[in-house]
């Protein structure tokens, strides 16, 4: 098992319409699903991860605690379909990266102010098939709004690990086999450092 640290660079993030893009180095949460007023997507990303390419995944879990979440949400869980999946901005939107084919459609099952997982063991596998898949690329993965044009609360605000600590930073868990036994599980980290 190996855990790996955030680089010191703001990676993750919410979209907010279509015009407004904030990075975790200034938020607290993401937000992801819809409001009466505006569609969230949002973009996770992690670096270092060495899992070799075309290595069968048995199992991918997303990790993070939600802050708060409101009843209706419809969230697609996609990887991003790139082999060194490049940090997200506001030129790099999560609705402007090509999502992978796999997604895991998210409607129940999560509870707020505590850890919850999502199975994105298809959408990562997706990714390491890649030809130009290496170990140690970066790796992201986008919630997409599912839920329908903007016009009523139905959204999951996860924990950036950027107000309440590393702790509950959002994290990748992947368990593998490369080239057979003994499998691997390593865990990707991702915690936000405050803007110098």
């Amino acid at each position: 098992m190996a855990t790996f640290g955030p680089a010191n660079v703001a990676q993750d993030g919410t979209e907010q319409g279509e015009a407004t893009w904030a990075d975790s180095n200034y938020t607290t949460f993401e937000r992801v699903g819809r409001t009466v007023t505006d569609i969230y997507n949002a973009g996770f990303r992690w670096t270092g991860v060495t899992v070799p390419q075309g290595a069968t995944v048995s199992l991918a879990d997303f990790d993070f605690e939600a802050q708060d979440i409101a009843a209706g949400f419809d969230i697609l869980w996609h990887g991003v379909d790139e082999d060194d999946a490049a940090v997200f901005s506001g030129a790099n939107r999560p609705s402007q990266v090509t999502p992978t084919t796999a997604n895991t459609n998210t409607t129940s099952g999560i509870t707020a102010n505590q850890q919850n997982t999502i199975d994105v063991t298809t959408s990562v596998q997706e990714v390491i098939n890649r030809g130009s898949f290496s170990s140690g690329n970066a790796l992201a993965l986008i919630g997409l709004n599912n839920a329908g044009a903007a016009g009523a609360d139905d959204f999951i605000k996860i924990d950036s690990g950027n107000f309440t600590g590393a702790t509950v930073a959002a994290t990748l868990e992947i368990t593998y086999t490369a080239g057979g036994p003994p499998a691997g599980i390593v865990i990707f980290r991702r915690r936000m450092e405050n803007a110098a």
